[in-house]
């Protein structure tokens, strides 16, 4: 059976061998958006990926075929919401790190589950990929960059391979298993009333420790994830339920409804209400009860 790392190395080694039909750079978001926080290279390679994005001072919100790659900037805005089957490989450059995921999304159940791959290297990218991820910082800055950026993200893809072939990921295998239990488990109750010491307790581990796994493993901290895993519930219930807004607001795990107003507008960009408008306009479904 091969190791998590054969498997991403198999699928890493695929898309390098693929063309490059659409690329995307985005540069650094303004500082109150919710972002990641770490440079992300995304190839998605069988499917359409809807993709909201921010650059040039507004958003973006559009569909890529397959074979796309995405580069973002640390302070960027990216964010997929696959709705139909398709798979796509990342990697995120921490400082000390690179994690790598394949994620395969059968059009039901979202990721993670146990079709995905996970790696977590225990070293960074070289000194060669550091370089040819701020030459593409500096690209994102433009707005032309079509023909340049596919040598630069295939270069950058082929120094990772090659670092991620020199690591070893035997001392994290433990913190990552544990991560991705944690993970799903509060993907699973991320609308009840829990925290961090709820979630320590749980898997009998320290609060510090279950801290020290989120700054290893994610690039948000336990509170933002749970934000985050929340409001994308909440979006959830405004495509397919007709809740009003206070109601997704508690059946999503918030206690106060501007909050969570406040919190929905600055990661989607839009109202609670203005995005069920935009999800559900088109189809003549009604009026949403307020």
């Amino acid at each position: 059976m091969k190791t998590p790392k054969e498997k991403i190395l198999n699928s890493l080694n695929h898309v390098l061998d693929g063309e490059v039909r659409e690329v995307l750079l985005v540069s650094s978001s303004p500082e109150n958006m919710l972002v990641h926080g770490i440079p992300r290279l995304v190839i998605n390679f069988k499917g359409n990926y809807p993709t909201k994005f921010y650059t040039n001072g507004k958003f973006g919100n559009t569909d890529f075929p397959e074979d796309s790659w995405f580069y973002c900037s640390a302070g960027g805005y990216l964010k997929q919401n696959p709705v139909d089957a398709g798979e796509a490989v990342s990697i995120s450059y921490y400082g000390q790190y690179m994690r790598v995921m394949h994620i395969s999304y059968d059009g039901i159940t979202p990721p993670p589950t146990e079709r995905d791959v996970f790696l977590h290297t225990d070293r960074g990218v070289s000194a060669v990929g550091q370089g040819i991820i701020h030459a593409l910082d500096e690209l994102a800055l433009t707005s032309d960059y079509a023909e340049t950026a596919p040598y630069l993200l295939k270069a950058l893809l082929k120094i990772s391979i090659e670092d991620i072939k020199r690591s070893s990921n035997d001392r994290v295998k433990q913190n990552s298993a544990r991560w991705v239990a944690i993970n799903a488990y509060i993907r699973a109750h991320r609308t009840e009333k829990i925290n961090r010491k709820t979630v320590a307790a749980h898997f009998n581990l320290s609060q510090g420790y279950v801290s020290h796994l989120f700054k290893t493993f994610s690039h948000l901290n336990f509170s933002n994830t749970l934000l985050q895993l929340r409001l994308e519930h909440a979006a959830m219930m405004l495509k397919h339920s007709e809740l009003t807004v206070n109601e997704i607001c508690f059946k999503s795990g918030f206690n106060y409804t501007s909050y969570f107003i406040r919190r929905f507008n600055e990661y989607y960009g839009m109202t609670p209400y203005a995005y069920w408008k935009a999800c559900r306009f088109k189809g003549n479904r009604g009026k949403m009860r307020l």
